[in-house]
């Protein structure tokens, strides 16, 4: 054999081999490169669109935290002010019962003077009496002769 016969052979053997994949692997090859370079772009966009939705619900997460901090601080304003108004009623309420535990005190006090003084009253007649009897008999004694 010559080497221009097996060189001519090769070539056609290598262009029949070229011919075919071209013809039957290239477009299937091709056909599963585009089918993942779409799967590829479209995980892309997903990538993005996900990163996206990310930054936005963190921000929606920031803002909700920050209306449940307002919140929480309006609700402790309002404990605040619910806790003064009551020590505000029960300091009133105090003030009012002190009023009248002094003034029930007072009149137990003025009961117990008064008493006291009709006591005493009794005391001082009966020995004003009595005082009174013993000079009036005194005064008998030295005026019946003996």
């Amino acid at each position: 054999m010559s080497i221009n016969a097996t060189l001519f052979g090769q070539m056609i053997t290598f262009g029949l081999f070229v011919w075919f994949t071209m013809r039957f692997i290239w477009p299937l090859l091709r056909s599963i490169l585009d089918t993942r370079a779409v799967k590829i772009s479209d995980g892309l966009a997903a990538a993005e669109l996900g990163q996206q939705q990310l930054k936005e619900a963190e921000n929606k997460a920031k803002e909700i935290i920050q209306r449940a901090h307002d919140q929480g601080e309006y609700i402790v304003e309002l404990a605040q002010k619910q806790a003064d108004e009551l020590v505000e009623a029960a300091k009133e309420s105090a003030v009012q019962e002190k009023q009248r535990i002094v003034a029930s005190g007072q009149q137990e006090v003025d009961n117990a003077y008064q008493k006291a003084r009709h006591h005493l009253q009794a005391e001082l007649a009966d020995l004003v009496t009595l005082t009174t009897e013993k000079l009036l008999a005194d005064k008998a004694d030295k005026m019946v002769p003996e």
